[in-house]
């Protein structure tokens, strides 16, 4: 634990999470008790805005009026920002700002050997999952597609008759 956390905690009381918003775990935008999971989604925000400049979750006014939305908020691949950036650092920095704890990193020493070493289980996890869960945006684009297709057909069908 940082002294500083520890230090403000005793003067504002234990149930008080102090962080940016930016930075603070869903549990902590819910009100509820921050846990070391939290640390690990906050440094995972951190390290992954200093890669890219960015944020990992892109918000509506209506999300960051309304914390209890989060789950609402969807990851954005580093890699969208920055192509350099290898698949197996992208996984780790997803997991750990994972909104589910139970999808989170649960000690701080695998994230940062998963930083620092590319983990074949989380990559062939990804590569394994169906596309609806590798690429939404892909998958949500072939069944456009595909409907786009069965329209098309249908109505060159009724024109024929």
């Amino acid at each position: 634990q940082v002294d500083g956390r520890v230090e403000t905690a005793k003067r504002l009381g234990e149930e008080t999470m102090v962080s940016s918003v930016d930075y603070v775990a869903p549990v902590g935008l819910r009100g509820e008790k921050g846990l070391h999971y939290s640390d690990i989604f906050s440094v995972g925000v951190m390290v992954y805005e200093m890669l890219t400049g960015k944020l990992p979750y892109k918000t509506s006014a209506e999300q960051q009026r309304n914390p209890l939305r989060y789950q609402d908020w969807h990851y954005q691949s580093s890699r969208l920002h920055r192509k350099d950036i290898p698949l197996w650092l992208d996984l780790a920095l997803e997991k750990a700002c994972s909104e589910s704890v139970m999808q989170r990193y649960h000690v701080m020493s695998e994230f940062l050997s998963d930083l620092s070493t590319p983990n074949t289980q989380l990559v062939g996890d990804r590569e394994s999952a169906p596309l609806m869960k590798r690429n939404p945006i892909l998958f949500w684009q072939w069944v456009s597609a595909i409907l786009l297709l069965v329209a098309l057909v249908e109505a060159w069908l009724l024109t024929q008759l």
